[in-house]
């Protein structure tokens, strides 16, 4: 019995090896891929279609050079070393026009004036500790870019419930109140009917695997996966906990360790 456990332990460890090795390079080709995308002129942002901000270089006047595009000063801020936003003629291409005022030498930086919106912030309890979602400085940071920048990414999606995503861990708590709702489930399996109905050789696997003990129980006895797995999927704004990358997700405990 010793032997086919280590012969099993064995083969889940060469699996394992096998899916991280495919994981790393299908990361290597997407953070290839996103290098592409950002190489894009401004990442795909929207901006307005009628100006655009300039900031001259100090003691530059560049009446002559909004003259030469027919741009006109709309608003002018002495604070911000006068930062100028420019109203342009209809039809223009904004693109173009920002790379003529950076090739004239006279400005410190041009670029489409482009449009922002509030962010989106979960009501969760412990939220305001996320730095790394949301570096506000709220714990003494000055590094506002020590952040993934995610209300952003909130403002346009927030929902993966169509993605299933395994945590190879320590496993799950699955009664855990900020996870329970974003457990993946298995819709071939009865719970607690002690039988193998998907007949994939693992009984009542209603949420994951425990490829430890062969069974379909992934409850965690250590904590860490719990831990990865709300980082990953807690449920985010109900004003419980905290917020997970994903707010809505299907979470599959597969505890391996």
């Amino acid at each position: 019995m010793k032997d086919f456990v280590l012969w099993i332990q064995n083969k889940l460890v060469s699996m394992l090896n096998s899916i991280l090795a495919r994981l790393w390079i299908f990361c290597q080709i997407l953070f290839t891929f996103v290098l592409v995308l950002d190489a894009s002129p401004y990442g795909g942002l929207k901006y307005r279609p009628d100006r655009i901000l300039v900031l001259p270089k100090p003691g530059v006047n560049l009446d002559s050079l909004h003259a030469a595009y027919q741009g006109k000063i709309k608003s002018r801020f002495s604070f911000f070393n006068d930062l100028q936003i420019v109203e342009v003629p209809p039809g223009r291409d904004i693109k173009a026009l920002v790379k003529e005022y950076l090739r004239s030498g006279l400005v410190q930086f041009a670029e489409p004036d482009f449009i922002v919106h509030a962010s989106v912030i979960p009501n969760d309890t412990y939220f305001y500790r996320q730095w790394a979602l949301n570096n506000t400085g709220q714990f003494g940071s000055t590094n506002r870019q020590a952040q993934i920048h995610a209300t952003a990414a909130w403002d346009v999606f927030s929902n993966a419930s169509n993605i299933i995503v395994a945590i190879l861990d320590t496993g799950i708590r699955q009664t855990h109140e900020d996870l329970v709702d974003n457990l993946w489930v298995n819709v071939k399996e009865v719970p607690g009917n002690n039988k193998d109905d998907d007949r994939n050789g693992f009984i009542d696997d209603v949420h994951g695997i425990n490829a430890i003990t062969l069974t379909g129980n992934p409850e965690d006895d250590n904590g860490h996966g719990t831990h990865v797995a709300g980082i990953i999927g807690a449920v985010a704004n109900n004003s419980k906990g905290i917020s997970g990358v994903a707010w809505r997700v299907q979470i599959m405990a597969c505890k391996f360790l």
